[in-house]
């Protein structure tokens, strides 16, 4: 009678035992998804730090030539005052610099609304990014709770494996 009753014990702390087993895959399962969820997240945002820094260069390179637009801009009305001082008679050719000036200028005002919605751009994608990193942080702290929870399950099934040892152990001749 006795040993029926310790055989019943030990069969209901080995099926504890399983059953905390089950539970701890259960949510060790549950946590591999949300971490494949996370490697989702963090390449988009790898996608979208990328894209913005396309977007970037691309303004590096818009700004560049606006700086040397106005550079241009500025050499050629230089020519002009130059011109000006130099004789009255070459009036019309300093016309046509003007006209030149002003034409580099409208194109570094175009190529500057150009940049102005570029950067428009790739601040909105670094607020997209922004975003998915707190969905990637907040998907995190739902793997850290559910790494401690399975955690705690293992504490648990440790006393009735230990029990199941210790009882396996006095049976033993």
């Amino acid at each position: 009678d006795e040993a029926a009753g310790l055989l019943d014990e030990i069969s209901r702390l080995l099926d504890e035992a399983a059953r905390l087993l089950d539970e701890i895959s259960r949510l060790l399962d549950e946590t591999a998804g949300l971490l494949d969820e996370t490697a989702g997240l963090l390449d988009e945002i790898s996608r979208l730090v990328d894209e913005t820094a396309r977007l970037l260069d691309e303004t590096a390179g818009l700004l560049d030539e606006i700086s040397r637009l106005l550079d241009e801009a500025a050499r050629l009305l230089d020519e002009i005052s130059r011109l000006l001082d130099e004789a009255a008679g070459l009036l019309d050719e300093a016309a046509g610099l003007l006209d030149e000036a002003a034409g580099l200028l409208d194109g570094a005002a175009e190529l500057l609304d150009e940049a102005a919605r570029l950067l428009d751009e790739a601040a909105g994608l670094l607020d997209e990014a922004a975003g998915l990193l707190d969905e990637a942080a907040g998907l995190l702290d739902e793997a850290a709770g559910l790494l401690d929870e399975a955690a705690g399950l293992l504490d648990e099934a440790a006393e009735p494996v230990v029990t199941v040892i210790a009882i396996l152990s006095l049976a033993e001749p």
